[in-house]
């Protein structure tokens, strides 16, 4: 599911002494890749109730980003993924997401909230 297995840390906006330790907790990385997955998901206004994968990876300098659609009796799937530079990563989720909906996503999505 998409941003599984990441950690994230609030706290008070004036709290110096809690930024800097968290600084030291921070992943550039990680980072990056919760962007794209979450602006794929954000784009196709997914949830917990539709079936909706992402996998979000820096590799070499760049970011890769593999995403899919499912039906829910899983007989349709929509598949696709996109690479680009991890400083494009919420435009490159937001791009596979409109794959995605032209690809057929589109029609398994309206099919799944009519029935929701």
């Amino acid at each position: 599911a998409v941003g599984q297995g990441t950690i994230a840390v609030e706290m008070r906006a004036n709290d110096e002494n809690a930024h800097l330790f968290v600084a030291e907790l921070h992943d550039e990385a990680t980072w990056c890749e919760v962007n794209a997955e979450r602006a794929l998901m954000r784009t196709l206004e997914g949830g917990c109730q539709i079936p909706i994968g992402a996998l979000a990876r820096c590799l070499n300098g760049k970011l890769v980003l593999d995403a899919c659609i499912a039906s829910l009796d899983g007989e349709d799937l929509f598949r696709a993924s996109i690479e680009g530079s991890v400083d494009e990563a919420e435009d490159l989720g937001i791009r596979l997401a409109h794959r995605l909906l032209d690809m057929g996503g589109k029609k398994i999505l309206e099919e799944i909230r009519s029935g929701l």
